[in-house]
């Protein structure tokens, strides 16, 4: 096998490998915001796609080695076209983390204000019929007074009425 086809076939099977790299670190990235997880739980699954890409990456670089074994006089060039893969690959793979980590702190960052609106409005809810129960409270015992002094009016009117009748006898 020549060089150039033992390069494209090692090409090939890079880019198979980076998009099934790549189709499961999206996997990954979908499953938690739907799962909205908690912090841990992200960090732990962005550090096995991280262990994941680092195992990749040392394949490849005992790939390399292999190759250079092989074609010690075109080795070079394959190696510092390897290693510009290697490289953009993990600039790639870096961005992409530092982009679901801001998207996790701004998930995290959000769900935390709503929360704290939540509260912040049910707090003034409970403030609300805390004070609405004193008010009708109070409303119940002015009442309860009110018929106890016409209760008192009622027995003092019959007791005037009855004092009038007998005078006028």
């Amino acid at each position: 096998m020549s060089l150039e086809q033992e390069k494209a076939q090692y090409s090939k099977e890079f880019h198979q490998q980076t998009e099934m790299v790549h189709r499961e670190h999206r996997k990954e990235i979908d499953t938690m915001t739907e799962q909205n997880a908690y912090k841990q739980d992200k960090d732990s699954e962005l550090y096995s796609a991280n262990q994941l890409l680092k195992q990749q990456l040392g394949e490849l670089e005992l790939l390399q080695k292999h190759i250079q074994k092989d074609h010690e006089a075109e080795t070079v060039e394959l190696k510092m076209s390897l290693e510009q893969e290697k490289a953009q690959y993990t600039k790639e793979f870096h961005q992409q983390t530092e982009m679901v980590h801001r998207e996790h702190r701004k998930e995290i960052d959000t769900m935390t204000e709503q929360n704290a609106y939540k509260q912040d409005k049910d707090s003034e809810k409970i403030h609300m019929m805390e004070k609405q129960i004193h008010e009708l409270r109070e409303v119940v015992l002015a009442n309860q007074l009110l018929k106890q002094q016409l209760g008192e009016l009622e027995l003092l009117q019959k007791h005037i009425q009855k004092d009038h009748e007998g005078r006028d006898s």
